[in-house]
Parts: structure tokens; sequence; C-alpha cells
């Protein structure tokens, strides 16, 4: 009886072998820098300048004037024009990097997704207004709007954010989800 030590193994056998290996540390190290991205953006999210500008978005919004200070403070460049843009800014990048497939959809759906549409739907009237004299402005964010909303509605998932407008200042992607469970 031969020992299995002394047997060859095949070479095409390791080579898939090898292959699969590969394809699996592959796959860890882009589960693994996903999550490193989405941990740096939740933490970018919760930052207390990002935080501050979320707020100030919501009160000037509620107010009806978000528009109007935003156009104003964009022509004096003043601190209120930095910290609204702050947060558009974000929803920009966050975009961009589901494009390149830094974060996956899924997640931002999951995990962002209603204060995404709630940003995008209040921020919409404004962008329409900038792309006048800059056409580009803001059509990242647009479309990743549209598509975390195709997402949401395929996935029978309905994301409503709690509170008034997009949950509260402190937790603004606060939401209730339900599925549609098919029958058995």
């Amino acid at each position: 009886m031969r020992s299995r030590r002394s047997e060859k193994i095949p070479p095409r056998t390791a080579i898939a072998g090898g292959a699969g290996f590969a394809a699996r540390a592959v796959r860890e190290a882009e589960r693994n820098r996903h999550a490193t991205t989405a941990l740096e953006l939740s933490l970018r999210w919760g930052s207390p300048e990002l935080v501050k500008s979320r707020s100030d978005f919501w009160l000037r919004a509620k107010d009806g004037r978000l528009n109007q200070e935003f156009m104003k403070a964009r022509d004096t460049q003043s601190p209120a024009y930095h910290a609204i843009s702050r947060l558009m800014d974000f929803l920009e990048d966050l975009a961009i990097f589901e494009d390149i497939g830094a974060v996956s959809l899924d997640w931002i759906s999951r995990s962002m997704g209603p204060s995404v549409n709630e940003y995008w739907s209040t921020w919409e009237y404004t962008a329409t207004a900038r792309r006048r004299d800059e056409p580009e402005t803001y059509v990242e964010s647009q479309r990743l709007a549209q598509k975390v909303k195709a997402a949401k509605n395929s996935s029978g998932a309905d994301y409503r954010p709690t509170g008034s407008s997009g949950g509260s200042a402190s937790m603004p992607c606060a939401r209730v989800v339900t599925r549609s469970i098919p029958p058995l």
C-alpha cells in the first residue's frame, strides 16, 4: 500500500487548486478593502464637521432658505457655503466611490440609502440652479440617488427615514426596514 505522501499530484490538479486559492484570496482582499472604505465613510459621516453640516442643511431646508442662502453664500464664499457644500461633496464622493467599485450599492442602500434620497430630493433644486453656471454640478449625487431608489424599488424593502426630514440631526440614517415576504 502506498502512502499518500508518495503519490504525485497531477499538474492540472495543482494548477486548479492554486487558481482556486488565488481567487479566494482576491475575494477576501476585495471584501477587506470594501470594509475598510465603508468604515472610513461611516467615520467621516459621523465627524463633527459633517454632523454640523447636516444640521445646518436641514435647518435651512426646513425654513425654505436652502437655495437662497446657499447661492448668496457661494457668491461671497462665506463659511455657510463651505458648511453646506461639505455635505453635498460627501455625497458626491460617495457616488464616485460606488461608481469605481470602492463600496457597493448594496452597502450604500442599506446604510445610507434613505439619507441619500432625502438629501438629494431636498438639494435637487439648488443643484439644478447651480448647473446654469456649472453643468456638471452634483451629477454623481443625482445618479447615486437614482440608483439607490431603483435598488430600493427592486429589493422589495421599504426604507422609511424616521423623523420629519430624513431623521434627526444625530441619526439621519435611522430607518425602518420592512420586506415583502412571498407566501409559502
